[in-house]
């Protein structure tokens, strides 16, 4: 039986690892199968005597020392219930939950991360409406914009003959970003019918202008995304002419002053380089060098030269992969650099989507998504990411035995996972073009089974918690102290939440921090917060704040929200014909999880109530609610859905294929 591991039938409280035996599992393992089976015998966890926990079971709190014990999980199928769940597509969590009639549930991943997608997209809305007017910001996009094209205008009237045409030429192409940012008012009347035409003409490319993901709360943050997006158009040497080099060869003589405008660019280009991730095109500050003077103008095909032969072409037979130059240019991640090989470089395997190649890649070692030393929080979030598909990577991996039923799941969370996180990052990511009871009198028999209170993985939760202090960073380095405690996040229903940006990320990076210590409590494993973080953090509270948040996940209004999004991620030819690439979380779904452990790896009971006599070992069956992801093509004429019109699309079926058909042939 196929698909995500409704695989053989496990019930009762046999624990199917010992009933299969080690060596058959071993005659599975491949070398080359990421998703094979673990094997017991390649799990070292390290005995610690002091490392021990308390833990509930029928009233009896038991003390254990899990340190080199060993929880096996995987995935399974008991009955005609979970029968009647298979394939089911669900709008949201409370629906899904609906579905499972009270029956047990383990917070997953996807719910976690439930409650942080909406502080991401509110947090991002948040930061760029504060940036677009400078209020509590020391960024101000719509006045640099403002400044930029006086600048560009007084140079085309005053400025030496040699510069004024290339001037004119640069004002347009800002004054056509001012116009598709609401702001025609500072536009001059010579400029404003041009303006305005190459704006309307820039709104009828729907996949590149139509604002999508939380760009479409309110006009301002549709205004903002259309903009920024002009602003990402690129010119490629010997390749595009629109936008015209020219434009971009005067603002690089512009900004090579080193003056209060060149100051005020550069603080925008370093807000989306911390805020996201570098840029993948050169920005007008790399082509200052080769502008040192107005004269040097006056040859536009030597200046393009010598720029080209400092950036050669990493694909010569496929010109519209390569980078070249915007006025603020879309970000370069680790994600598309891959992408960018399976789909310019061709090594996508025959009948892999770009979806499944990118975590083949990660998986076999070719794409490390450790940040680099300039990384933005893009990635460092996809860092979080990378231990579902290495879980060898993570420290808790001496400590956990995943089949490969459950090595599927995690490739499915972090496709959800990666499409959601994307998705907050839509407008600057780059498309790739290509307590115990009062004990009773009687005996209390007892049995043991995994205390799991959230999916085990606390490196996902350690290095996420470690991405908000990042943008915690580049927010007060960029916009200034004052923007963190004087802003609010919006939300998608246009309100602002209560909690300023600064008591969030911290109330977020606290809660990550607890889930990151209970999940490392639950399989044995030691924190693994440094020393600055437990001074800021301290993990009694963090501890604490986690499982007061996990008692009532359920109500947490953000995990609560609709996580059903798409965007598009790439553009590719097939038969002729150009398509784009989407990718798409349609839903929630219902997976049922077994953990167990393993006979030569349970744990050591340390101490025991008088009362409470130990019987055995259990499994933990509870459910999980996870999300289902597709890729699909469409015609690159068809316009984007935004939440809204995806989310009516996704209402109208209930299983993943009729959604992936509506979706592919949607106008």
């Amino acid at each position: 039986m196929g698909g995500l591991g409704w695989l053989a039938v496990l019930s009762g409280c046999v624990d199917p690892f010992d009933v299969v035996g080690v060596e058959e599992i071993v005659t599975e393992q491949r070398h080359d199968d990421p998703l094979a089976d673990d094997r017991l015998e390649d799990k070292r966890p390290v005995w610690d005597e002091g490392r021990l926990v308390e833990e509930e079971f029928s009233g009896c709190l038991v003390t254990l020392n899990k340190s080199d014990s060993v929880t096996r999980l995987t995935l399974q199928a008991s009955g005609a219930e979970d029968n009647q769940l298979r394939g089911r597509i669900f709008p949201n969590r409370r629906a899904a939950l609906g579905a499972l009639s009270g029956k047990p549930t383990l917070p997953s991943i996807e719910v976690v991360n439930g409650a942080l997608k909406p502080f991401n997209d509110g947090l991002y809305a948040a930061v760029e409406l504060r940036a677009e007017s400078g209020e509590a910001s020391t960024v101000n996009k719509r006045e640099l914009l403002r400044e930029l094209l006086n600048e560009l205008v007084d140079r085309a009237s005053n400025g030496a003959d040699v510069e004024k045409p290339h001037a004119r030429t640069a004002a347009e192409h800002v004054a056509t970003a001012l116009a598709l940012g609401g702001d025609a008012a500072s536009i001059p009347a010579d400029l404003a019918e041009e303006a305005t035409q190459r704006a309307t003409e820039f709104r009828g490319s729907p996949l590149f202008a139509k604002p999508i993901g939380f760009y479409a709360w309110n006009e301002d943050l549709e205004a903002i995304f259309t903009r920024d997006r002009w602003l990402q158009r690129q010119y490629i040497p010997g390749v595009t002419v629109d936008p015209p080099f020219a434009a971009f060869a005067e603002l690089a003589l512009v900004v090579g002053r080193g003056d209060a405008l060149s100051d005020a660019y550069a603080g925008v280009l370093d807000l989306y380089a911390g805020l996201t991730d570098p840029f993948f095109d050169a920005s007008p500050f790399e082509l200052a060098a080769f502008v040192p003077d107005a004269g040097a103008l006056a040859d536009l095909g030597a200046v393009e030269s010598a720029f080209a032969a400092t950036r050669p072409p990493s694909f010569p037979d496929f010109p519209f992969c390569n980078p070249g130059v915007a006025a603020l240019p879309a970000s370069e991640s680790a994600d598309n650099r891959m992408m960018r090989l399976l789909l310019c470089n061709h090594e996508l395997l025959e009948g892999e989507n770009l979806l499944d190649g990118l975590i083949r890649k990660i998986q076999i070692g070719e794409l490390d998504l450790t940040p680099r030393a300039d990384s933005g929080w893009y990635d460092h979030q996809l860092y979080a990411l990378e231990t579902l598909l290495v879980p060898e990577k993570g420290a808790e991996s001496e400590h956990l035995l995943l089949t490969r039923a459950y090595k599927e799941k995690l490739v499915e969370t972090f496709k959800s996972l990666l499409i959601q996180t994307r998705e907050t990052h839509v407008k600057q990511v780059a498309m790739v073009s290509a307590g115990p009871t009062s004990a009773p009198s009687e005996p209390i028999p007892f049995s043991i089974h995994p205390r799991l209170v959230v999916e085990p993985f606390p490196t996902f939760y350690l290095r996420t918690a470690r991405a908000y202090r990042f943008v915690e960073g580049v927010l007060a380095s960029a916009l200034g102290t004052e923007f963190l405690d004087d802003t609010s996040r919006l939300t998608e229903d246009g309100t602002r939440s209560t909690l300023t940006l600064g008591e969030e990320l911290h109330e977020k990076q606290m809660l990550l921090y607890g889930l990151h210590a209970l999940s490392a409590d639950s399989i044995g494993m030691a924190p693994e917060l440094v020393e600055d973080e437990l001074s800021g953090f301290p993990l009694d509270e963090a501890r604490a704040l986690a499982r007061a948040w996990l008692a009532s996940v359920m109500d947490d209004a953000d995990v609560a929200r609709d996580p059903r999004v798409s965007l598009p991620v790439a553009i590719e030819t097939v038969g002729g014909r150009d398509f784009a690439i989407y990718w798409a979380v349609v839903g929630v779904k219902v997976l049922h999880l077994h953990a167990s452990f393993p006979e030569s790896r349970r744990p050591t009971v340390v101490s025991v109530p008088w009362q409470c006599v130990h019987d055995g070992w259990e499994p933990f069956e509870p459910y999980m609610l996870v999300e289902q992801t597709i890729q699909v093509r469409r015609p690159v004429e068809a316009s984007p859905l935004d939440r809204e019109e995806f989310r009516a699309l996704c209402d109208a079926h209930d299983n993943v294929d009729d959604i992936r058909a509506a979706f592919e042939s949607a106008p």
